[in-house]
This record gives structure tokens, sequence and C-alpha cells, in this order.
């Protein structure tokens, strides 16, 4: 391996130890309050998480009316299959992740 792909590597490495990866166990935790997309923040899946956050919300402003329980009906289905899908995710955001820093040393060291 040449000097500036052990840099890039070192580079990667160092970058994810720093952030750390993303692991089931938070994610597992962090499902707990998944109504509030919380799980899906974690994974940087910011769209699904503020899709799932407006669903929660719009059953709290509106529990009184039918739309508002078919909101709360598609949180709570979308949560409970997320729960089975949470290895996934959490592999996908490690991915993800290392992908990034990979393009950022590239970016950042030159042969």
């Amino acid at each position: 391996m040449s000097t500036v792909e052990e840099k890039r590597a070192a580079y990667v490495e160092e970058k994810l130890k720093e952030d750390g990866y993303r692991n089931l166990k938070t994610a597992r935790k962090r499902w707990i309050f998944g109504l509030f997309g919380v799980h899906k923040f974690y994974l940087n899946h910011m769209g699904s998480g503020l899709a799932i956050l407006t669903l929660t919300l719009a059953f709290l402003f509106a529990f009184l009316t039918d739309i508002g329980f078919v909101a709360l009906a598609i949180a709570i289905i979308w949560w409970i299959v997320d729960l089975f899908r949470l290895p996934k995710l959490v592999e996908q955001a490690n991915i993800v992740q290392r992908e990034y820093y990979e393009e950022e040393a590239e970016r950042r060291i030159h042969k």
C-alpha cells in the first residue's frame, strides 16, 4: 500500500473513531422513542425521521378527528416495521458513514 493510501486509511479510521460507529444497542434504545423519529435521526435518515415526527404530531394536534387516528396508525405501523429493520439500518448507516469519510480522505489527501 502506498503512503497516500495509508494516510487515507488512517484518516478514515481516525474519523470513525472520533464519531463512533452506529450500533444496534443504541438504535434499539432510541427506537423506544420512535414515534418521534429519534431512531431515524440517529441513523441519519432525516427525511423519514421528519415524516414519522410529522405523522405523530398530526395525531397529537388532531386526535379527535379521523385523519388524526390515520396518521397515528401509519406512524405506529412504520415504527413496528423499523424494529425488525434496525440491524440492516444500522449496517447501512455505518457503510454510508465510512464511504463519506473515504471520499473526504481522497479530497484532503492527494498524491
